[in-house]
């Protein structure tokens, strides 16, 4: 009886929690979090990235070699 009081309990929280988080509108703002438009995605062998670090879009196929 108490493990499904608690797990109600859990929920509701977890539903008045999200209930304001969407009333707020949305996701909450971090300073210096970008966003960006990604319209192509994909392997394409080498690719020159137009920012660093590359945020989305086309991609080499290989794994990078971090030297683990």
């Amino acid at each position: 009886m108490f493990l499904v009081l608690a797990t109600l309990a859990i929920v509701a929280a977890d539903l008045v929690g999200f209930t304001r988080l969407t009333e707020a509108g949305g996701e909450p703002e971090i300073a210096g979090v970008e966003r960006f438009d990604i319209r192509e995605r994909g392997h394409h062998g080498t690719v020159a990235y137009d920012r660093v670090p590359p945020a989305g879009g086309p991609h080499d196929p290989a794994l990078q070699n971090c030297g683990v």
